[in-house]
Parts: structure tokens; C-alpha cells; sequence
């Protein structure tokens, strides 16, 4: 049997009730509500294979000139998003690791991916550990960084669609969910988008073609030499034609995107959405400001909720504040600086140690 990490749970106590079933009863019963589970999960990977496949099929007859493309400027209406993130990178990391550098810890570098499935793109975002928002890299994973970079990537790579799908993983452990909603729900009052269908991967078996952008990196990167954030970018770019890495300082030395506080911003307009857990797929619709269509599963009826709060009118938000406050990079601690310095600068090769492991600023 091969090992998995990522193992979803539901099967495994399904699988452990079978086997462990009393009597044939018990047995069928446990069976039936196994099949009902993988019933479910192959009817919502259906919806996600039906989004790309419709996403490249209307890509297919427009081509997207280069550059930044205003909101709802041309008539696609199934453009596809698919966002997650990867596991965190570590600098430095060599093809022949050293054995003491095992168990160090190095300079992380955490990933964040965008298929664009209709372009065969995917927007790959490094963040050093020195950029998050909070310290040492910190909150890059939270609410504000996950819709930061989003908004980022919706608006400088998009295709002016007028409606589009996303799909993403259940990400109410963390309490992103609200906040998602929240930011989506103000593009489509912001006229930014008409509609927007967002779906939510079953937790385990969310396997989708993002993956596949990470894999293709991890793939060069287990075999390549890297000292610094920018050796790193050259093997994200390296990795597939469809990779490309976005990093938050770009060539210029200027900011390729800000973290904002969509989690205050979005929470003084928007109300939190009871039993969000148990639910799928939310729809949001320009014709419908303010109200969220949700779903549980695929094939359920939809129902209706009000998402924006009672005090406030779609007016407020339009002519309010367009933008939430810029948050600023957290930084890396002293503490921090002196452990690379000391521990895990003598593994990085020249000329990359001042880069990558400077001497700690006092």
C-alpha cells in the first residue's frame, strides 16, 4: 500500500465500519453510506471538470492580448479560476542535501498558486519570509493575504469576463470562508464582475489541475540548487511553459501587489453566514446586489441569503471607500535575522549568503 498523507477521513472511518460491522446488516449499511460519500465526491469533481472544460473550449475562439484587461470589457462568461496553495519552499535546499541542514530551518519561502485553466496559465506568487504581513512571515495564509493576492491576480491576469467560476478548498479551519465571500460579493456591487460561482472542493479529494502547476515545480526544484529567492523564481519559471512566478518585489524594487485588511473591510459590510461549513457552492449575481445563493451539494436547490448587513445599502460600498487600508510587511524579527545568520548561512554557497542570510540588523 503506498502512504498518504492527505488521507480523507470520512473514508477511513467508512472503510473501519465495514470491516469492523457486526452483522450483514450493519455491514450494508456502513457500505451504503460509503458509496453515498464517493457518489458525492464524483458529482462535485464533475462540476469542476465541467468548468474546465468550458472555460478552454470559450478560450479557445478568443485570444487574450497582453497587458491588464478592464473588468467586464469582453462577453467571456466561463473563464475558471483555481486557487491553493503548496507547501512551503526552504532556502537554501540542494539537489545533494547536507545531512546537518535536515534539521535546521531554513529560509521559507510559502507558494501560492492561480490556474487560469481557460489560458493553460498558472500564476505562482512567492513570498519570503520577511514579506508577510505579519512577522516572519506570518498571515500569508490568513484571510487578508489569501483575497490580497487574489484580488491581485483577478486583476492583472483576468480576461474582462463578465462572469466567472472559481473553485477552492474548504478553507473554514482557517475562517477564510466569510472573508471570500465577502470580497466577492463586493466585486460584483463594484461592477468588477456580473457573476461569480464559487465552489468549494470536497476536503481530501480536491485533486485539480493547480496541483499539477506544484508538482511540476516541486519536481525541478528536488533536483536543482537553490541559495536565493531568485534562484527560486528561475525554477518556478523553468518548471512548465504554463508556470509563472510572481514575486511580491519585483524587478523595479516596487510592491507587485499589497496586502490590504479585506477582513475589516469586508466585515463592516457583510454579515457572517450561519452553517457555512456545510455548504459548496455560493453563487453571487450583479442582478441581486447584496444577496449570496448557496447550495450544499451539486444537485440541491438553491436557497437565498441576505450578505450584506441590514444597515447598509449597496450605495455605501459604491460610493464609500474603494479600497480597504495597505497593510505593511511584517518584517523578519531580530531573532529570526540571528538564527539564519549563525545556523544556516554556512550552507548557503556564495555569492548568496549576504542575500539569503544577512548579518542581523541591530
Amino acid at each position: 500500500m503506498t502512504p498518504r498523507s492527505d488521507i480523507c477521513p470520512k473514508c477511513e472511518n467508512h472503510r473501519a465500519n465495514i470491516s469492523t460491522a457486526a452483522g450483514q446488516q450493519e455491514k450494508q449499511e456502513h457500505l451504503q453510506a460509503f458509496t453515498e460519500h464517493l457518489l458525492m465526491v464524483e458529482k462535485e469533481r464533475q462540476v469542476y471538470n465541467n468548468a474546465v472544460k468550458n472555460a478552454r473550449k470559450e478560450t479557445e475562439l478568443h485570444h487574450r492580448p497582453a497587458g491588464v484587461i478592464p473588468p467586464c470589457s469582453t462577453d467571456l462568461k466561463e473563464v475558471h479560476y483555481t486557487f491553493d496553495f503548496s507547501q512551503a519552499l526552504s532556502i537554501p535546499h540542494h539537489a545533494r542535501q547536507e545531512g546537518p541542514l535536515y534539521f535546521l530551518t531554513p529560509r521559507k519561502v510559502q507558494l501560492f498558486g492561480v490556474a487560469i485553466e481557460g489560458q493553460h496559465h498558472q500564476i505562482n506568487y512567492l513570498i519570503d519570509e520577511d514579506q508577510g504581513i505579519g512577522e516572519n512571515g506570518a498571515g500569508i495564509k490568513g484571510a487578508n493575504g489569501v483575497v490580497s493576492m487574489l484580488h491581485h491576480c483577478l486583476t492583472t491576469y483576468g480576461s474582462g469576463e463578465k462572469s466567472c467560476v472559481i473553485h477552492c478548498d474548504n478553507c473554514a479551519g482557517e475562517n477564510k470562508n466569510r472573508y471570500v465571500l465577502g470580497y466577492l460579493m463586493w466585486r460584483t456591487l463594484m461592477g468588477l464582475h456580473h457573476d461569480i460561482q464559487l465552489s468549494m472542493q470536497v476536503p481530501y479529494h480536491g485533486r485539480c489541475l493547480v496541483d499539477a502547476g506544484f508538482a511540476n515545480i516541486k519536481q525541478l526544484y528536488h533536483r536543482t540548487d537553490v541559495d536565493s529567492l531568485s534562484g527560486l523564481v528561475e525554477v518556478v519559471r523553468k518548471s512548465a511553459r504554463s508556470n509563472s512566478p510572481v514575486t511580491y518585489i519585483n524587478d523595479a524594487g516596487e510592491h507587485s501587489w499589497e496586502w490590504y485588511d479585506w477582513k475589516s473591510f469586508t466585515s463592516t459590510f457583510f454579515t457572517n453566514v450561519k452553517g457555512i461549513r456545510k455548504m459548496r457552492h455560493f453563487r453571487f449575481s450583479s442582478l441581486s446586489p447584496g444577496k449570496l445563493f448557496v447550495k450544499s451539494h451539486a444537485d440541491d436547490s438553491e436557497r437565498e441569503i441576505t450578505l450584506l448587513k441590514s444597515s447598509i445599502s449597496p450605495e455605501d460600498i459604491t460610493t464609500g471607500s474603494v479600497m480597504p487600508d495597505i497593510l505593511p510587511p511584517g518584517g523578519m524579527t531580530s531573532e529570526r535575522q540571528r538564527y539564519l545568520f549563525r545556523v544556516v548561512r554556512p550552507f548557503v554557497r556564495d555569492p548568496f549568503k549576504d542575500t539569503t542570510c544577512p548579518e542581523a540588523e541591530e
